[in-house]
């Protein structure tokens, strides 16, 4: 009697197995190569669309002088807004440089007080400088591109630019000018004045900021004898004012 005919359940039972394996690797192997092919079509795919159909629309472009459906193409974006450095907050000049960058080639149109005032055309590496005559007073500057096919840009930021040429008052109000003082507790003397708000007061070098009512105050110390006092105001557009003052002083 054969070992098979001993156990012929457990031979069945092994031979089941094995088949059971092969197929589980089969399907396995069926659904990577089924994966596989998956993403290959999909890659072949993006690169068809971003890739291959571009490249002949720009080669038939160039041949026909037309796009693909044989219309011409037109340009419907706006140019990049001007980005224009920022000039000076208050000038004694009638004449303002204004530069800055915007996109080659295009026209730049710079408006100021809601008016247009000048245009240049900007370089071929963006940059740009306009000359622009302010009037007095406020003047808020602000420009736009337009590009060759007529598209226009957003307006760039606006600045306000103050043409200021008269110069500052200074008035003395503390103390008289040739005023003489004695004692030694009158030594430290005050000096008080008014001028234009935020000017810059300069006491023999000493700098003391106007308040935003023009006033300022500072203190010196007096020397036996004559003293003398040169004072200068500046407001905010570089206009100045000069005035001098002399205390006489005794202990």
């Amino acid at each position: 009697m054969t070992r098979d005919t001993l156990y012929p359940s457990s031979i069945n039972e092994q031979t089941t197995m094995v088949t059971s394996r092969l197929a589980k690797r089969e399907q396995k192997q069926l659904i990577v190569q089924t994966v596989a092919l998956f993403v290959g079509t999909i890659v072949l795919l993006l690169a068809f669309i971003f890739v291959i159909l571009p490249g002949v629309a720009r080669v038939w472009s160039q041949i026909t002088g037309t796009g693909l459906s044989g219309i011409d193409n037109e340009d419907t974006f706006a140019p990049q807004v001007p980005i224009l450095a920022a000039p000076v907050s208050a000038t004694k000049s009638a004449e303002l440089k204004l530069s800055g960058y915007g996109e080659a080639d295009s026209q730049l149109k710079v408006v100021v007080n809601g008016e247009a005032k000048t245009e240049d055309k900007i370089k071929n590496d963006g940059t740009f400088e306009v000359s622009l005559t302010l009037t007095t007073g406020e003047n808020v500057i602000t420009a736009y591109a337009v590009d060759t096919a007529g598209n226009e840009s957003e307006a760039s930021r606006s600045y306000t630019v103050v043409f200021d040429n008269e110069a500052p008052k200074l008035e003395i109000s503390e103390p008289q000018n040739g005023q003489s003082i004695e004692l030694r507790k009158n030594q430290q003397l005050s000096i008080k004045g008014t001028t234009e708000p935020h000017a810059r007061v300069s006491v023999n070098g000493r700098t003391v900021l106007a308040n935003s009512e023009g006033a300022f105050s500072t203190t010196y110390l007096l020397q036996e004898g004559e003293n003398k006092f040169q004072l200068k105001a500046e407001d905010q557009a570089g206009n100045v004012t000069e005035q001098e003052l002399i205390v006489n002083y005794r202990f």
